[in-house]
């Protein structure tokens, strides 16, 4: 049964200053969870931090104009019911600024302005492999889209299949054909 507690705070200190802060206690534990011979009594919920929370400070100028900074994270979680895999907690800095005119704002963020690296779920026992249907983007961005779809997969921590979809295009863009794309996935070497 989860248990859990929010509060927030936010402190006028004057001046146009305040400070905003906010933590989360979450207590998720299995009561009775028996997975064949495992029994997973009393072990953390997989996904479920114990604590999240941030805290800030913000600045509101008479003009307008507002700027605000905050760091935010969460504790560790556990990736599987026997909590053997887990990804560390992290604290990250945000940061925004803004003009307020009328009824109308307009906001620019930054965020994890530190730049540092964390991962938020991981992947249980290393690498997953995915197959990516192309399709949608195929129709929307043609080739191009496609390429770019397959020059971010290799980015990712994962394996990605891509597939190439006899309906594609649904459109009536002459330069996307299964020709075009098999071309584009041999020079990406897909």
């Amino acid at each position: 049964r989860p248990v859990g507690l929010d509060a927030e705070l936010q402190y006028l200190l004057g001046s146009g200053w305040q400070i905003q802060a906010a933590l989360g206690l979450n207590r998720t534990r299995f009561r009775a969870f028996r997975d064949g011979a495992n029994d997973y009594h009393g072990k953390r919920n997989p996904l479920a931090p114990d604590i999240t929370g941030h805290l800030g400070v913000r600045y509101d100028a008479t003009q307008g104009w507002y700027a605000q900074a905050h760091i935010q994270g969460a504790s560790r979680i556990y990736l599987d019911a026997a909590n053997k895999y887990g990804r560390p907690g992290y604290g990250v800095i945000d940061l925004m600024a803004g003009y307020t005119y009328g009824r109308t704002a307009l906001s620019a963020y930054v965020r994890n302005a530190a730049d540092k690296q964390y991962d938020t779920i991981g992947f249980l026992n290393g690498t997953t492999t995915i197959f990516c249907d192309s399709h949608e983007i195929g129709n929307v961005m043609d080739v191009a889209g496609i390429e770019a779809m397959m020059e971010d997969a290799r980015e990712a921590p994962l394996s990605i299949f891509h597939t190439l979809a006899s309906t594609v295009p649904a459109t009536s863009c002459a330069a996307l054909d299964c020709c075009s794309v098999a071309v584009a996935m041999a020079a990406a070497g897909r």
